[in-house]
């Protein structure tokens, strides 16, 4: 049984080929993970600075209202 010389490098190449578009998906798959790990910590942050910011321009008014019925309170 002679195998035709052509036929196997033609097996050579489409496997060689398939082995480089695995690799290649995994590769963007890592890629892709990695984006949208970095797209939640963006939103993290985001949500935080948010609400740090909401904290800092409401804060004199709850000490505000905290100090008045802490007041009341003490009175009765």
């Amino acid at each position: 049984m002679i195998i035709d010389n052509c036929k196997c490098k033609k097996g050579q190449v489409f496997t060689l080929f398939a082995i480089a578009l695995i690799i290649l998906f995994f590769v963007s798959y890592d890629v892709y993970s990695i984006v949208q790990d970095r797209y939640a910590v963006r939103t993290r942050i985001s949500t935080m600075d948010n609400f740090l910011f909401s904290l800092e321009k409401n804060l004199e008014r709850q000490v505000y209202t905290s100090g008045f019925r802490i007041l009341f309170l003490a009175e009765d």
